[in-house]
């Protein structure tokens, strides 16, 4: 199922920034921008840390085909790198004045490629999440991407039926925790649907989405 990423019409952009599309052209030119930055630079483990949704789905996949390890630390700040052992060599970000005491590449300072290919990110690429540490020291969980997009594959087969191919994924929920990266990033990407880039934290801002356009609601029980 997960292939839909690659055959999603063209009309159907990747994401919204508010009312402004993200086409899925522009977003591939940035995942092949990116990976072509990335590979020039030596660093193997990178921290990706962005606060634009948009930007994280693009830094996830062109850190993938560069085949880099990636690390999800649990809260965009430069302490949750430092709360865990995980042994930083770069940082990707759209906030990179939040990590002047790490190595960065800033996603504002990339050039878009002129390579539009979508491609799937081999299934043996690891992504490590981390937990919020509310009840501990932060612990590591350590996905491949073929195990996420088997999950992705059973919440399609699960949901599929009930939903339009064209509503728009809203989350409550960060994406760089393992829930919001599954449900309220890579599933809509997957399935070629598209999904807002920032988190909706008050009900009002859901009620006006819902007015505009059919939804998907990513959410937790303590939200709702």
């Amino acid at each position: 199922m997960s292939m839909r990423l690659l055959q999603a019409s063209s009309d159907t952009p990747i994401a919204l920034v508010g009312d402004t599309r993200i086409e899925r052209a522009v977003f591939w030119q940035r995942v092949h921008g990116l990976a072509a930055a990335i590979e020039a630079h030596s660093a193997r483990r990178w921290a990706l840390v962005c606060e634009d949704s948009s930007w994280f789905a693009a830094g996830l996949f062109a850190l993938a085909k560069a085949r880099r390890n990636i690390v999800l630390p649990q809260a965009p700040q430069a302490g949750s790198l430092m709360a865990t052992d995980a042994q930083i060599d770069a940082v990707l970000t759209d906030i990179p004045a939040r990590f002047a005491d790490f190595t960065t590449l800033s996603v504002n300072d990339i050039s878009l490629s002129e390579n539009a290919t979508a491609f799937m990110p081999d299934d043996t690429v690891l992504v490590e999440t981390y937990t919020s540490g509310s009840s501990g020291a932060p612990k590591c969980v350590a996905k491949e991407f073929g195990q996420l997009r088997r999950e992705i594959d059973a919440l399609e087969r699960e949901w599929h039926a009930r939903l339009d191919n064209d509503a728009v994924v809203i989350g409550t929920v960060p994406h760089h925790h393992l829930y919001g990266l599954l449900v309220r990033v890579l599933w809509p990407l997957l399935m070629g649907r598209p999904f807002q880039t920032r988190v909706s934290l008050h009900a009002s801002e859901l009620r006006a989405a819902a007015t505009a356009s059919r939804n998907i609601i990513v959410s937790s029980p303590a939200f709702l």
